[in-house]
């Protein structure tokens, strides 16, 4: 039976819009009045910064879009280690100026606490602050669990707002640990066991009582393990170069989407893009968003993946 999932696998052409969306959820918090508390600076610098690593997740991870481009999330599956951004340092201190070192603080403390095991990171759950807020974030999470369970792995993930814990609890994170930020608040490290996935030949029922024909899914074998199951690998060896906004771990993509590896120069500087990518749906599909996210035009733009320009701002994998 063909199951239709209420979320898209995004590529190069969605980061712009990707960027928007965390950036339009993360700069209203309390963790982003920390990390820029000047507030004319803030939504340019996490949108810089956010950029940095949405670029990063879609070589080493996954990010998904609600159909109608209301929400996302954005992964990285961290069962090996990969480097880091190319240039990150040298990006988020022109990103970032001052309050570089702020990120840095809170980059190593939640490093130092992200779990051994192999595991897929949710980085970014960004659905915009709006009265179909709760509707958004629970189906775009729920989405991607859909796609990210078929890899076999557990889920972990860093809640800096306690309005949102619930909504983890349904889709069946537990607290691992609560920890403070610099800043004294508190966030709840969270983690999500592997669901039982079972595979459905042509003549299996979609009822929860599957006959005894239907044998459960098998583990994603990772290189480098035997047996089939996922090696954790020695934490010495893991390359811990993460971000407060995004942890770099994962594997390359694999839709072939183009992007050299070679980032540009940094630039501080934050502008709207020239043109949005052309998407399913009626133009009128992204109206009623957030008021600090426009929709894209009913006309023009890119119709498939690959090189896009922005004025004033480091495109990164797209120079």
């Amino acid at each position: 039976m063909h199951v239709t999932l209420p979320v898209d696998r995004a590529r190069w052409r969605d980061i712009d819009w990707i960027v928007d969306l965390v950036t339009a959820t993360a700069v209203p918090t309390t963790l982003a009045a920390w990390l820029v508390p000047d507030e004319r600076r803030r939504a340019a610098t996490i949108a810089a910064v956010a950029r940095i690593w949405i670029e990063h997740a879609l070589l080493f991870g996954d990010a998904f879009l609600l159909k109608d481009g209301t929400a996302a999330t954005v992964w990285f599956h961290r069962y090996r280690p990969i480097p880091p951004p190319p240039r990150y340092d040298d990006r988020l201190d022109d990103a970032c100026g001052a309050e570089a070192a702020r990120f840095r603080r809170l980059d190593h403390l939640l490093a130092a606490r992200r779990p051994e095991e192999p595991h897929n990171h949710l980085a970014f759950l960004a659905a915009p602050p709006d009265a179909a807020r709760t509707a958004q974030a629970a189906a775009v999470l729920a989405g991607s669990h859909r796609w990210m369970d078929n890899l076999g792995l557990p889920a972990y993930t860093e809640v800096h707002d306690s309005a949102d814990l619930g909504l983890y609890r349904r889709l069946g994170y537990r607290g691992r640990r609560r920890v403070s930020r610099p800043d004294g608040a508190a966030v709840d490290l969270l983690w999500r066991p592997v669901p039982s996935v079972r595979l459905r030949g042509p003549n299996c029922p979609t009822s929860r009582a599957d006959p005894a024909g239907c044998a459960p899914a098998p583990r994603l074998a990772v290189a480098g393990s035997s047996g089939g199951a996922p090696a954790a690998g020695d934490a010495a060896q893991r390359a811990r170069v993460d971000s407060p906004l995004a942890p770099g771990f994962g594997t390359p993509r694999r839709n072939g989407d183009p992007c050299p590896l070679a980032h540009g120069s940094g630039s501080s500087g934050i502008s709207r893009p020239v043109s949005w990518p052309a998407r399913a749906g009626p133009p009128s599909a992204r109206q009623d968003l957030h008021p600090g996210i426009q929709p894209p035009a009913a006309s023009g733009g890119s119709a498939g993946p690959g090189p896009r320009r922005t004025a004033g701002v480091d495109r990164g994998c797209y120079q």
